[in-house]
């Protein structure tokens, strides 16, 4: 902010210093805007927490997903992508979510002892989380023919 100001910016309100940003600085040196987390976000993510809770519950006392499962996909599919790693997903519940495509991978492929990187570990948690949210259809054997 001191930078700017000796460079002209304005310091009289938050719109005023975003005017001058977007006019004056060279795109190459900004730093994108923080995300501003609204009420209805944190309604949606304390909702999808809810449900997730809720479905553990149901797993736990031996009961099946299947009535709640769609409440409980629309409730993770609304939460926006950057509050998704807040959830708190659990592992029984994913797994009853993910059964389809986990059922694809062979028992000798689950642990090949390849390490991952952190980018294809956050990929592989974002493509799961589509999937256990009905964002991404898995169709076993491909779909229609």
């Amino acid at each position: 902010m001191t930078k700017m100001k000796k460079q002209g910016c304005p310091m009289t309100s938050i719109e005023a210093v975003r005017a001058w940003r977007e006019k004056h600085l060279n795109i190459a040196m900004r730093k994108p805007e923080p995300r501003r987390t609204t009420a209805a976000t944190r309604d949606h993510l304390a909702h999808a927490q809810a449900c997730m809770r809720g479905a553990a519950a149901l797993l736990g006392a031996g009961l099946p997903l299947d009535i709640f499962a769609p409440t409980l996909r629309a409730a993770l599919a609304a939460v926006p992508p950057e509050l998704r790693d807040a959830v708190g997903l659990d592992l029984e519940v994913m797994k009853t979510l993910l059964a389809p495509v986990l059922a694809l991978i062979p028992e000798e492929g689950k642990d090949t002892g390849e390490k991952m990187t952190d980018e294809d570990a956050q990929d592989a948690g974002q493509f799961l989380y589509s999937v256990a949210c009905g964002e991404i259809i898995f169709v076993p054997g491909g779909g229609p023919s």
